[in-house]
């Protein structure tokens, strides 16, 4: 069965591995929740990104603070969801 610590690390994982093509930082631990009932753990991780904008002609980026939830089966460590 998985621990709080190494449920982190998998959501870390399959965050980066969903998000590879983005240019994602500071990838941190927002939440963590343990579903007795059904043996999941539910995490929130939060991350900043950047993204391009067009906006009267000009081109810029701006820094996008943005969530991460992943619900783990505690016991495999496998995805079941992600928002």
């Amino acid at each position: 069965m998985l621990n709080m610590q190494e449920a982190v690390k998998k959501a870390k994982f399959y965050a980066k591995e969903l998000y590879a093509d983005e240019d994602i930082k500071d990838l941190s631990l927002e939440e963590i929740d343990f579903d007795d009932q059904h043996d999941n753990w539910k995490v929130t991780l939060g991350y900043n990104t950047k993204r391009h904008k067009i906006e009267s002609n000009a081109r810029y980026r701006t820094n996008l603070a943005m969530d991460y939830f992943a619900n783990l089966n505690a016991e495999k460590g496998e995805r079941l969801e992600m928002i």
